[in-house]
């Protein structure tokens, strides 16, 4: 699975992954490598019309709403629910792999829905496993998430994460930022006039794209944005 590029090898293993299926929708993979202690969480596109109806429920909503008030953050409704749906079960599967391993790192990884799932799983697991210092997350074609500004706290738990947009990729431009929905750690690959902003989303120019940093991967692997 590994590959020249840390990216493409990191697209490349969701891509490849064998799902749970949840409710609400979810589908998430657990991969474990032993030997580094280092843990694989990944999530999957949009595969069916439970997924496409959640993509659209994007009215904002509060994403940790046990939390006090100035720590409460907003974000996309349709995918809260399907991470709340999931989270439970996530976060026991990794408590019962740390106590057997001591895991040393945990890597979020999805794609399209799935990286906007793996925004809100990777500042989830950074708040529940304080322990685990190496903690990062990856969304490949995410379409926004977040509503609004974070906390200082939220933020802070976010800054391992990275967007990753393949310009002119349109679901990366939903829900419009127009609506006060922003994304977190964005950063861009491809260029203008390559692909329509339909196939710009699509896992071939994604993976061609990913594979071409190998001459450039200095831009784009050192270089962080937030929002």
């Amino acid at each position: 699975m590994e590959n020249s590029d840390p990216l493409l090898s990191l697209f490349l293993r969701c891509l490849n992954a064998h799902y749970i299926h949840t409710p609400k929708g979810g589908d998430y993979a657990l991969e474990v490598d032993n030997a580094a202690e280092h843990v694989y969480l990944l999530f999957e596109w949009s595969d069916g019309r439970e997924d496409w109806h959640n993509n659209l429920t994007f009215f904002a909503r509060t994403a940790n709403p046990d939390a006090p008030p100035k720590e409460r953050w907003y974000c996309h409704r349709g995918f809260w629910k399907v991470w709340n749906a999931m989270k439970k079960q996530v976060i026991q599967e990794i408590t019962e792999i740390d106590r057997q391993i001591r895991i040393r790192k945990i890597t979020c990884i999805g794609y399209s829905h799935g990286a906007a799932i793996s925004l809100l799983a990777t500042e989830e697991i950074t708040r529940c496993f304080p322990h685990i210092v190496h903690i990062e997350g990856y969304g490949f074609g995410s379409p926004r998430v977040v509503w609004g500004t974070l906390p200082k706290s939220v933020n802070d738990r976010c800054s391992c994460f990275r967007t990753i947009r393949n310009v002119p990729d349109v679901i990366t431009h939903l829900p419009p930022a127009i609506l006060g929905f922003r994304h977190v750690g964005l950063e861009t690959i491809g260029t203008k006039g390559k692909y329509s902003p339909i196939k710009a989303h699509t896992p071939q120019a994604y993976t061609k794209e990913l594979g071409s940093l190998r001459h450039t991967q200095s831009r784009f692997i050192y270089g962080k944005k937030k929002y």
